[in-house]
């Protein structure tokens, strides 16, 4: 094992870092949105997204969304769930100024996909530097609603040609979104048999030591109801030496501090300082790093390490 990359930061007193009022990012934040997304960035068909791939160097993903009039499922039109959310931005910053939480053969699951961007990203600093290697890279699965899996895949293959387009020294990249996988996930239910065949269980349940090594995910917070099922699915797909990595806006504590609560119960929980990212900071938006209590990822998180596979 190594240690945390240099500059990491984590807050184990999620309480007072995220829900004093104002919080720390509050103060701090330059982007203002007070739902965590840019309605007018939302509205269009194909947002730019750019991604920092190293050296000064970047990027710009067109990223198809399918929002609609009344920001709700409608007709082809297929709600808030098929925007960019500003904290799958914040998501992409840190992983690309921590890619080694995602490279070393790990297989990453983004629970709550919608676009597709943040398994999209992902994937990109999976493969970055990685051309020539031998051997499986990592894999990639979004997972999400299954009226959302044309929009995702779609995204993902737009991707994979704009890295293609770029000529010789991404064939890593190229190679990692070309394997991503869309699975159709409904939280608290139970896992799809594809996600438990790229994860190594058999039929009859969990095969000792074989999870998912790394768990994304971003703004799943939006909508209440959804936590009690997102909870059990994280307990279910969790093990010992998984990483999850949340990122999050604040928008209501009277019912978020209840969810930190109840995954406080079950998990380790460190919030990043942002500002060592070097990312433009969004209002109230946290990365959160757990580990299942007991558990190795856990036990590293306490010790300032990360595993590397």
């Amino acid at each position: 094992m190594e240690g945390f990359p240099d500059g990491l930061q984590v807050n184990f007193d999620w309480r007072s870092y995220i829900f004093t009022s104002p919080s720390p990012r509050a103060l701090v934040g330059s982007v203002k949105t007070r739902l965590g997304v840019d309605f007018k960035e939302a509205e269009k068909e194909v947002r730019p997204v750019p991604v920092r791939i190293g050296q000064g160097n970047s990027i710009v993903l067109s990223v198809n969304q399918q929002l609609g009039n009344d920001y709700n499922v409608k007709g082809d039109e297929l709600g808030v769930g098929a925007v960019v959310w500003d904290a799958a931005i914040v998501l992409g910053w840190f992983l690309e100024a921590f890619p080694e939480i995602v490279k070393g053969g790990k297989t990453v699951i983004d629970l709550g996909s919608g676009t597709g961007i943040c398994g999209i990203l992902a994937a990109i600093f999976m493969g970055i530097g990685e051309e020539g290697s031998k051997g499986s890279l990592g894999k990639v699965v979004c997972t999400d609603h299954g009226r959302l899996e044309a929009l995702c895949r779609g995204n993902v293959s737009t991707a994979q040609e704009t890295f293609s387009g770029l000529g010789g020294g991404w064939e890593g990249v190229v190679r990692c979104l070309g394997e991503v996988e869309f699975c159709h996930f409904w939280w608290g239910g139970g896992l799809p048999d594809r996600v438990r065949e790229l994860v190594g269980w058999g039929e009859g349940g969990k095969e000792k030591g074989k999870f998912f090594d790394v768990i994304i995910a971003s703004d799943d917070l939006y909508d209440d109801d959804a936590f009690p099922p997102l909870l059990e699915s994280l307990k279910v797909i969790t093990g010992p030496r998984t990483l999850v990595v949340f990122a999050y806006k604040r928008r209501m504590n009277s019912r978020e501090v209840g969810f930190f609560e109840k995954i406080e119960e079950h998990f380790d929980i460190g919030i990043v300082d942002l500002d060592v990212v070097g990312c433009e900071p969004y209002t109230e938006t946290y990365i959160a790093l757990a580990g299942i209590k007991g558990g190795e990822a856990a036990g590293w998180l306490r010790e300032k390490k990360i595993w590397r596979g």
